[in-house]
């Protein structure tokens, strides 16, 4: 933890990939809310960073907290046309509906997600949610 505490007071020097590359890392680690402040600051030094977007709103989706979470995908998606990435974008989507109970909307992004590349957990979702 003092490794991180170094590298937070470091971090007005570092440039927005390194902090993205960090916020991956703290996300993979479970450290959520350290996760999201990255990601955040990533944003501050480009605010055009879509994976930083996506970072920030899958570590929010993990951590359960859906505020804001939504709107970080959206403008992930609105910055990167790369089908892929729309794919996994538009999935987490619909996990942020599906884990705030709106069932209808979820079914919709899955759909969308598909529409740019295969993936397995839209598809999951998908049999799981549609009668």
């Amino acid at each position: 933890m003092l490794g991180w505490l170094i590298a937070l007071l470091l971090m007005p020097h570092e440039p927005a990939s390194t902090l993205l590359d960090r916020g991956r890392k703290l996300t993979v680690e479970r450290s959520y809310e350290l996760a999201i402040w990255t990601f955040g600051q990533a944003l501050v030094r480009d605010p055009t960073m879509a994976r930083a977007y996506s970072g920030r709103g899958y570590a929010k989706l993990s951590a359960k907290r859906l505020d804001g979470t939504h709107a970080d995908f959206e403008r992930a998606a609105s910055l990167e046309p790369d089908a892929k990435f729309q794919a996994l974008v538009w999935n987490h989507m619909g996990q942020v509906d599906e884990l705030a109970g709106d069932a209808t909307t979820a079914i919709g992004e899955y759909e969308r997600a598909l529409t740019y590349a295969p993936n397995k957990s839209a598809s999951e979702a998908l049999k799981r949610l549609k009668p």
